[in-house]
């Protein structure tokens, strides 16, 4: 059942962090989040702060319905375009932060102190707005395949990935036969940092970290690597590590190549591009992506089934006293 009230629309994106198994790992920025979440559901409950609750919800509401402003009248393709890259502009903004920083200390006495709490739910608010924007046939595919979000963090960590598979290409491409081709097909997928003096809180980390080697992508670059994650994460979960074996690599790979998603953000990336070359390109991009973050998926996998059996064996008595108390013969 679709909420329409502001209020319960928030309620139900706090319930929703709750449930999302992707905060049980120990990290710091996890645990605030969850922390966060659930002081937010003890702090509403009580009748007295219904008010103040409620005043948040309608102005979060109001602030990101403005997103589907000027996509109502167009291609459905040219809509969804729209509305995310408003989306992205509003939840990115200072004014977007502050309006968040000031309901936290009015509500818990606290600040921001990671954005992945307020990016999340923001997210998940939103998504619920898409339903009731769209009809159900245009909401299921507006919605993409994936309904995990990406926070600050994560949106940062894919902007460096991107770079960095930016940049390990021009190594791999320079022993193709048509390499400058597809390296001048490379740089269009990068911006000039210097031109662009605009400030986007996704390209935080870089900045910090930049000595002069990372490589900036396009907004435009950015937003169709967001779709090939997008089509990754539906892939690696941790059901289904079980499953995945060396032919599943290219099976991934087709499936993102043939994306809608990725295909139409590639269209807007690779528009002057030969169409063979952007091909080849786009393939080489998924390839590498999909390594690499097989590997990310295989340590973090890894490093919770560590977690789950660390635990187990604390319960566990220790070897020498399961043998003393074993009878002999």
């Amino acid at each position: 059942m679709l909420h329409t009230d502001p209020f319960e629309l928030l309620l139900e994106a706090l319930r929703t962090l709750l449930c999302d198994d992707g905060f049980s790992i120990t990290s710091p920025p996890a645990v605030a989040a969850l922390k966060t979440a659930t002081n937010m559901l003890s702090w509403c409950s009580d009748p007295a702060n219904h008010l103040v609750f409620a005043e948040f919800s309608t102005t979060l509401k109001t602030k990101l319905d403005a997103a589907f402003h000027g996509a109502s009248r167009c291609k459905f393709q040219t809509k969804k375009e729209r509305m995310w890259s408003n989306f992205h502009t509003i939840r990115c903004s200072d004014e977007f932060r502050r309006l968040w920083n000031t309901f936290l200390l009015q509500s818990l006495k606290s600040e921001v102190s990671s954005p992945i709490f307020y990016q999340y739910i923001t997210d998940k608010f939103f998504r619920q707005l898409i339903a009731l924007h769209f009809p159900t046939q245009d909401n299921m595919e507006c919605s993409g395949i994936v309904l995990d979000s990406l926070t600050y963090e994560e949106l940062n960590v894919l902007r460096y990935g991107a770079g960095y598979v930016c940049r390990a290409l021009r190594k791999k491409v320079s022993a193709k036969p048509n390499k400058k081709e597809l390296l001048l097909s490379l740089d269009e997928l990068l911006e000039d940092q210097e031109e662009n003096g605009s400030y986007d809180p996704t390209k935080d980390w870089i900045d910090i970290t930049n000595r002069g080697g990372l490589l900036y992508v396009s907004d435009e670059a950015f937003r169709m690597f967001c779709a090939i994650e997008e089509v990754v994460r539906q892939h690696f979960r941790k059901d289904s590590a079980k499953d995945i074996s060396t032919g599943m690599k290219k099976e991934l790979c087709d499936r993102i190549t043939s994306n809608e998603f990725v295909t139409s953000s590639w269209e807007v990336v690779a528009v002057d591009m030969d169409r063979t070359v952007g091909k080849q390109l786009l393939n080489m991009i998924v390839d590498l992506w999909v390594t690499v973050r097989g590997f990310s998926f295989a340590g973090a996998w890894l490093e919770l089934y560590k977690q789950r059996t660390k635990k187990n064996l604390q319960c566990s008595k220790g070897l020498r006293k399961v043998l003393y108390t074993q009878p002999t013969d």
